[in-house]
């Protein structure tokens, strides 16, 4: 009979950050990745619920920072992407009527 060796390969575990936390192949990273990113995306929805309902009970209320959103000064406070009419008059006159005393 002769000696079978076998090599076993050992790889040290990844040195920089990039490839430990952002690259990694690693479950337990990637889990921990999935519920920041989780975190991350409750937060940003809280934020934006809670400028939504101040612009509800306040509506001349200056929200900081939406000047730079929109160049045109976002009518009415809200957001509208570029190209969206911005004024009742475009939208469906039954929607934009809905509500109100004729």
């Amino acid at each position: 009979m002769h000696d079978v060796s076998t090599h076993v390969a050992h790889h040290t575990p990844p040195q920089g950050f990039l490839r430990k936390y952002v690259f990694s192949l690693d479950h337990k990273v990637i889990g921990k990745q999935y519920f920041g990113l989780g975190l991350l995306a409750v937060m940003i929805g809280m934020v934006l619920s809670w400028l939504m309902r101040i612009h509800l009970v306040w509506p001349n209320f200056a929200i900081p920072g939406l000047q730079w959103l929109s160049s045109a000064g976002a009518p009415g406070g809200v957001i509208t992407p570029p190209g969206a009419p911005a004024e009742e008059s475009h939208c469906n006159p039954g929607i934009a009527k809905f509500g109100q005393n004729r």
